[in-house]
């Protein structure tokens, strides 16, 4: 039986298909009703995850005036309910035309954490299949985390190994999972703080980074990877491809003799095209396009792979300690993208006063 979605617009209901996932999550169309009864009947529902448009408020013949709502007040109105009955809590999930919603509603930017995940609907459309991926893993996470009765081991979400049990149980990882009350919470600390925050766990481009290879030839080295057992497979790991972070340096040098940071991007390159036989290629900087810089990162605006000299600190007030500090490159720098990218940045204030002489610096084009 697959399990349920419910998804509540004043009028887009075809995109409760968009969303579904036929025969494994399946969304039916909620239409706006006043917001107590609204929430009643999805609590009655027990979903396993529940997509709200942002705007209920602009299309409502079932609502009297004066008494609309928008999806941030449904969704905190079910979240404190989750608080008093965790055994039916479910994912949540904002879908907006509007795409400032997304930084808005950024859990590690503000204080409005109220969203597992915001999808501009365009998204939705254009990205269909890692949406859906991703609400499959949401809806499976919520499950495993209900069934888990608030106790929530580290190791056990995680899929730790022996070599990473002293990497999740410290302090920081462990006493937010034992304070958290609800699967809500749990969910929403390991989604931000650990799957889409590089440190414990990285995504491709910092894994690519990482092994100094452009990402093509990183999508090469994917099968392999897998097979020496490097794939993150704790929780929501379905709709979000990770690699451990500290399997993989290991694993790379043992292939190169050396830590990774160590060598250059075009050395580590030639040390695994020699291993896998096949070319590899070397990541080139974004700056000057030289494959002979120590890249190790992804910038976090383009995420191209990026070195530490000719990048820039991120501000991040909510940051936690086990999480790797996010940097932008310098090119995105000099052009402003990484102010016009739909997450607009803030550079660290030790690093700010870098930024008009890189904006001004001469380059090679």
């Amino acid at each position: 039986m697959p399990a349920k979605g419910i998804f509540v617009d004043d009028e887009d209901q075809q995109f409760a298909a968009l969303l579904s996932t036929r025969g494994v999550l399946d969304f039916d169309y909620h239409a706006v009703a006043p917001l107590t009864d609204q929430a009643l009947a999805i609590r009655l529902a027990q979903p396993n995850v529940v997509a709200l448009d942002y705007r209920l408020d602009e299309v409502t013949p079932n609502v009297e005036n004066g008494h609309t709502f928008k999806g941030s007040g449904l969704a905190q109105l079910l979240r404190d309910e989750a608080i008093v009955n965790p055994d039916h809590d479910f994912g949540i999930v904002l879908v907006s035309n509007d795409y400032k919603l997304e930084a808005y509603f950024a859990p590690d930017r503000t204080a409005h954490d109220l969203f597992d995940i915001v999808y501009a609907k365009e998204i939705v459309v254009s990205e269909r299949a890692r949406v859906r991926a991703e609400l499959c893993a949401l809806s499976n996470g919520y499950q495993f985390l209900r069934e888990l009765n608030k106790k929530y081991d580290p190791v056990v979400l995680l899929s730790a190994s022996e070599a990473e049990v002293d990497r999740v149980r410290i302090q920081s990882i462990a006493s937010v999972l034992s304070d958290a009350s609800a699967p809500h919470l749990a969910a929403k600390f390991v989604l931000n703080a650990i799957i889409k925050r590089p440190g414990l766990l990285l995504d491709d481009a910092d894994a690519a980074s990482l092994l100094g290879l452009k990402i093509d030839s990183f999508f090469k080295l994917v099968p392999a990877l897998t097979a020496d057992d490097l794939l993150y497979t704790g929780i929501f790991s379905e709709g979000w491809r990770r690699w451990w972070a500290n399997r993989l340096e290991e694993w790379g040098e043992n292939i190169t003799g050396k830590p990774l940071l160590d060598l250059t991007a075009q050395q580590r390159a030639e040390a695994l095209s020699v291993r896998f036989g096949e070319a590899l290629e070397p990541a080139a900087s974004p700056w000057n396009h030289s494959s002979d810089e120590y890249v190790g990162f992804a910038c976090c605006s383009c995420r191209r792979p990026t070195e530490l000299r000719h990048s820039l600190a991120v501000f991040e007030s909510r940051a936690p300690r086990f999480a790797a500090r996010r940097r932008i490159c310098w090119d995105c720098i000099q052009t402003d993208r990484y102010l016009n990218d739909g997450h607009p940045w803030q550079i660290e204030e030790s690093d700010a006063s870098l930024i008009v002489g890189i904006k001004t610096r001469q380059r090679k084009t």
